[in-house]
């Protein structure tokens, strides 16, 4: 509903506001006569306006200004009032019967002036970084899997003039093509940060499955209506892609989390602690195996925490996507999860048994790390999680190894050591050399400054 309408008037010079106006809807004040004396026009009384009209004044069918008054303001041709429902009422529908309308004849077509395409110029000027970044290693985008080889980033991004450059500690044209290849694919692939993600792509779709498969294969739990006096915890999918050396992928791994934050003490568990390697003990190992000359083979225990069994009482709510509606059914836990507060402990204590079967000697400084040293051939084990890093001199012992934990869990022979816990390890005849690269760029990434533009000056 129209509420008020602002009415100009050049003749009187004066803004009027009404709630009762009229519309001349086929009066156009502003058309120019003698261009309509010359061109017939082809508008019908059905054609709307195609410009904004200025309304006449209250005066209506006064003529005594001069003749451009008359011009822009001409005479209504119906002066009864619109009442409200004439505002609101739909416009006529529109004849489907275009043959009353007003077309050109071929007989006398119109001129057609031809449309002048402008060439785009482009710049010949070379592209330089400004010189307060000359001082700076500048990130460069990645390729895609289909593009060349990955090249130095010092040949676009640094100058000459670089006082410190950081190609002199870490480039990529010193890397091999296969670790340039790994290096490319594990920063171009992305990991869906939830179940919504997940689910609208196939791979992870079967990701799913194969977890649930194996958890009901492993006998994780059994379905079960809830007892009146217990509370279910949640759970919910974490998503990993798995590499292998090369850097092609491996598996697209989905691991069914509990939401372990819920539980009770006391109820749903009691102990909870459980050893994770120290970062200093990983320089050490690294720094070692460098300076020995020792193997480092790295390995990935699927399903870890499922080996894990679990004494307490706990029931966990169906995984996302895979109840159905209307059941009012819960899963009891009889082996430990990913996110229990009591998994990690009940994973490591397994495995920390079958270790000490086999010979190895937990150390007291690191109980994450386990020593076994025979006839002068030294072996270690460095466990996080599921992730267990097996340095030695000796690779007849690696490989004895890693057949011995095989008879005991299901793992996987991840290979060289390449990447632990964030860390990328690029190995050369003079050793190796690590970098956090990708780390780095997920946390700038995650804080929104991935785009950030370089300052000279630090905070």
């Amino acid at each position: 509903m129209v509420k008020k309408v602002t009415e100009s008037s050049l003749r009187d010079k004066k803004v009027l506001v009404s709630r009762d106006v009229i519309f001349f809807e086929t009066e156009f004040p502003y058309q120019d006569r003698t261009s309509a004396h010359s061109q017939p026009s082809t508008l019908t009384p059905t054609d709307p306006p195609t410009s904004n009209l200025l309304f006449p004044s209250s005066s209506g069918s006064s003529h005594t200004d001069d003749d451009h008054s008359s011009n822009l303001f001409p005479s209504p041709i119906n002066s009864d009032p619109i009442t409200s429902a004439d505002l609101i009422s739909p416009s006529p529908p529109i004849s489907s019967d275009l043959s009353s309308i007003d077309r050109p004849t071929l007989d006398s077509p119109r001129p057609v002036a031809p449309i002048a395409t402008q060439q785009l110029r482009r710049s010949t000027r070379a592209t330089t970084l400004p010189t307060t970044l000359h001082d700076f290693q500048v990130e460069v985008a990645l390729p895609s899997r289909s593009a060349a080889p990955l090249s130095s980033p010092t040949e676009a991004a640094t100058s000459p003039g670089t006082p410190h450059s950081i190609a002199n500690v870490l480039s990529y044209d010193k890397l091999s093509p296969a670790h340039k290849a790994f290096t490319v694919n594990i920063s171009l692939d992305k990991e869906p940060q939830n179940f919504s993600q997940a689910i609208l792509d196939s791979r992870w779709k079967e990701a799913m499955n194969k977890e649930i498969q194996a958890l009901q294969d492993n006998g994780t739990w059994s379905l079960v209506s809830l007892p009146s006096h217990k509370k279910p915890i949640g759970c919910k999918w974490v998503y990993k892609i798995k590499y292998n050396p090369n850097g092609t992928v491996e598996r697209y791994k989905a691991r069914l989390v509990a939401k372990g934050y819920s539980q009770v003490a006391g109820i749903d568990y009691r102990e909870t602690f459980a050893p994770v390697e120290k970062l200093t003990t990983v320089r050490v190992l690294l720094s070692l195996a460098t300076m020995q000359g020792w193997h480092l083979h790295q390995l990935d225990v699927n399903n870890a925490f499922l080996n894990g069994d679990l004494s307490e009482e706990v029931y966990m709510n169906l995984p996302p996507g895979f109840g159905r509606k209307g059941e009012n059914q819960v899963c009891k836990l009889h082996k430990s999860l990913y996110g229990l507060k009591q998994a990690s402990r009940q994973w490591f204590l397994k495995l920390a048994a079958a270790l000490k079967g086999g010979g190895f000697i937990q150390s007291w400084s690191d109980y994450s790390l386990f020593i076994r040293n025979h006839q002068g051939r030294f072996t270690v084990l460095l466990v996080y999680v599921d992730d267990v890093i097996v340095a030695g001199n000796n690779l007849q012992d690696i490989l004895a190894t890693k057949a011995f934990l095989a008879g005991h869990f299901k793992l996987k022979d991840m290979g060289q050591l390449r990447y632990f816990l964030g860390i990328e390890v690029a190995w050369s005849k003079r050793g190796i050399v690590l970098s956090q690269r990708k780390y780095a760029l997920e946390i700038l990434e995650d804080a929104g400054f991935s785009r950030s533009q370089a300052i000279t000056v630090p905070y």
